[in-house]
């Protein structure tokens, strides 16, 4: 963005060219690569699950959702605090904005790391339903929020007790307050073998200072990747200024676990991001 500092580090991504189907990712680094912002996924503290001591006879060691959830991808900052998880889910959710004065009821089921809830606003007869995955480790669910006729890629972050919200670290804004910008992105390469995006729809993506959110996931400003690389080059040869985040915990297999975005003249230009499977991509308006 306007006002960084070039460090004189070039993360370069050499792609080929692609036809209506089919992108491979192919060439040799310069300098550095996209694995660069492999470094950290920030400084968030990540709590790890208080009974994940015992392992069953399946070998699969349980995970609770009893704690505090944050989520990513609401300008409230909204909460939920889950109090059962045997054979269903029950829970409060809390609207930082109301001071949990009008707090809702939550009620779901869980299958291993799959994860079901939902709950009624108290003022309005209006219905929302997450449906996601829990991480292997228990600290981070991911999915779609669905609000009514809409719907939403979130994730949520477990707090570690006693913590009410998400840190806000202003020293790790990734743009300035004023600075949001939603931008349509269609996909621009892919790995051949590859079918989890199609190439004529359109993703929704928004930039701000606190996180960056929409179809490709979701992710908060202290997840910012630390130590990596201020600048990448576009495939055209443009160097665009550098957001990396992640990587953090994967949940659901078609949900980014590191993404970077790069901008120029204050305005989005392209977006690569890694799945689970480690598969890479690059979008562009």
């Amino acid at each position: 963005m306007k006002g960084q500092t070039l460090l004189g580090v070039v993360a370069c991504m050499v792609l080929s060219a692609c036809d209506d189907r089919n992108c491979s990712i192919v060439g040799k680094p310069v300098d550095a690569s996209f694995s660069d912002f492999d470094a950290s996924h920030g400084d968030q503290q990540v709590p790890q699950p208080t009974d994940a001591d015992a392992t069953d006879t399946t070998g699969i060691q349980p995970l609770t959702l009893i704690a505090r959830w944050a989520l990513i991808g609401s300008e409230d900052p909204l909460t939920v605090d889950f109090i059962k998880d045997e054979d269903a889910l029950f829970g409060v959710i809390c609207w930082s904005s109301m001071n949990c004065e009008e707090a809702a009821s939550v009620t779901g089921t869980r299958s291993e790391l799959n994860v079901s809830f939902g709950y009624t606003q108290p003022w309005a007869p209006k219905l929302f339903r997450f449906t996601g995955s829990l991480s292997a480790d228990g600290s981070r669910m991911g999915g779609t929020f669905e609000m009514s006729s809409t719907s939403q890629t979130v994730a949520w972050l477990r707090l570690p007790p006693g913590k009410e919200l998400l840190d806000l670290d202003p020293s790790k804004f990734l743009v300035p307050m004023s600075g949001s910008m939603w931008v349509d992105l269609k996909l621009l390469q892919r790995p051949t073998d590859s079918s989890e995006f199609d190439n004529g729809k359109t993703y929704r993506f928004l930039l701000t200072h606190y996180g960056v959110f929409g179809d490709l996931g979701a992710f908060w400003h202290t997840e910012r990747t630390q130590g990596a690389p201020l600048k990448i080059q576009h495939p055209d040869g443009r160097l665009l200024d550098a957001i990396g985040l992640g990587p953090v915990a994967a949940t659901r297999n078609d949900l980014s676990t590191k993404i970077v975005v790069g901008t120029l003249d204050d305005e989005v230009q392209a977006v690569w991001l890694t799945l689970p499977s480690g598969a890479e991509f690059l979008f562009g308006p």
